[in-house]
């Protein structure tokens, strides 16, 4: 988490490193913006989650096409604390909880939202990922680690929330038992149990009802498992 980076940018004080959570919101960009982060703060609020603020993530156009432009939806970052003064491991599961709940609630797709990682991505090539997020560009950006990955989809419409990497993995590779994959874990979804997480473990697994959902990419279903397992951990 590039900490130093955002309480330089931030108008708004943050707790220490590990006692927030950050995470990057694609919004809608038909005007409704505003009116689903209030859906997200009232989702928050209902986990006891207090929002520390808001802010818009800058960003430059001028390099993108047509088709990106388009459909380019608004960015903005949140940033979040716990009711008990949470943090690490404590708090990492909470904002997981906090971001499934928020897919299956409002019009949004959350990039990513953790303790430990923020995710920068889009409809964009390789060159462009730099330009456009002006953020990645500033000397106190820095971080412990840092995943970049590009691909060109063959089986799915480009789209900004399909774009790699996703939260927990980023994969390039071939496999071929995505029906079966599936239908064990929605055939034992409603047997998991976890002391770990609060409210209704299984539930809170699912991703956005299908009326809502985008498609899911085989390496979509896989991030989600193994976002699962990471925060089941102990330690």
């Amino acid at each position: 988490m590039p900490d130093e980076f955002f309480r330089s940018v931030l108008d708004f004080e943050l707790p220490a490193l590990g006692s927030y959570a950050a995470g990057i919101f694609f919004l809608p960009s038909d005007g409704s913006a505003d009116d689903v982060v209030s859906q997200i703060d009232d989702t928050f609020a209902s986990l006891d989650l207090t929002v520390l603020g808001w802010r818009e993530v800058p960003v430059e156009t001028h390099m993108l096409g047509s088709m990106a432009l388009a459909a380019m939806p608004v960015m903005r970052q949140v940033f979040v604390s716990g009711p008990n003064g949470e943090n690490g491991l404590a708090l990492e599961r909470r904002a997981w909880f906090a971001r499934k709940a928020i897919e299956r609630r409002t019009e949004t797709y959350p990039a990513s939202l953790s303790t430990r990682t923020i995710t920068y991505k889009g409809m964009l090539t390789t060159d462009q990922l730099p330009a456009y997020f002006s953020d990645l560009g500033d000397e106190l950006y820095t971080s412990t680690l840092a995943i970049v990955h590009s691909r060109f989809s063959t089986n799915t419409f480009p789209s900004w929330p399909l774009a790699h990497p996703y939260r927990t993995i980023a994969h390039n590779g071939e496999i071929n038992t995505v029906r079966g994959n599936r239908n064990w874990m929605n055939a034992r979804e409603s047997s998991l149990a976890s002391e770990v997480f609060p409210g209704s473990f299984p539930r809170s697994c699912r991703s956005a009802p299908p009326e809502r959902a985008i498609p899911r990419p085989l390496m979509k279903s896989l991030n989600s498992s193994t976002s699962v397992a990471a925060r089941c951990r102990t330690r």
